[in-house]
């Protein structure tokens, strides 16, 4: 085979993963390192940021999920924090049954879509949030490799620009705020958007 400098060709550059190469607006990370999975704890919020590089309107979630939550949900929702923390929108109904995996689960519609017109920077992305409350056993996420607090998916971020984040305990429905500069890092959830 001859070399580059031989042909006078360049490697073709590797073409990078887009969300609409599978359907969606956007996603929260490439579902390909998706190798792990994590059962959710009851009452907490797991938080995902959404990348904001151009013009977009946020009407339904997506969540990968690897195995649905049993006995039946007492409250679990999915909806929409702005970096400030403020709760922008959230699905109107518990959405206990639809977290079915493995796979797509979804979709989950907003109450409001929420528009964001132009490119957002780093620090104001929104974090899609997800809260499950089963019975018996919750959730299993699909996720990606790297432990939960010292996860290798938030770097060198802090607390407040987290890009995998928990927040709260024993809640039963998503509060109106949460504080981001309390969130707790964790690993890698993929959230899809429509």
């Amino acid at each position: 085979m001859p070399s580059v400098a031989a042909s006078g060709a360049s490697p073709a550059p590797l073409v990078p993963y887009l969300p609409s190469d599978i359907g969606f607006l956007q996603t929260t990370l490439d579902p390909a390192v998706l190798n792990n999975s994590a059962t959710l704890t009851a009452g907490q919020i797991l938080l995902a940021k959404i990348p904001i590089r151009q013009g977009i309107t946020i009407s339904n979630l997506y969540w990968a999920v690897n195995a649905a939550g049993t006995g039946g949900s007492t409250g679990s929702f999915t909806g929409l924090y702005s970096a400030a923390g403020v709760l922008l929108s959230q699905d109107a109904a518990d959405i206990g049954a639809g977290l079915v995996g493995p796979g797509w689960a979804g979709p989950f519609p907003l109450g409001a879509p929420q528009a964001f017109p132009n490119a957002l920077p780093e620090s104001a992305w929104p974090w899609a949030a997800l809260l499950t409350n089963f019975v018996t056993t919750q959730v299993s996420m699909s996720r990606a490799n790297g432990a939960g607090g010292a996860g290798y998916p938030n770097g060198l971020l802090t607390a407040a620009n987290l890009r995998f984040a928990s927040a709260g305990a024993g809640l039963a429905a998503l509060p109106a705020s949460l504080t981001p500069s309390g969130f707790t890092a964790q690993f890698g959830l993929c959230c899809g958007i429509t």
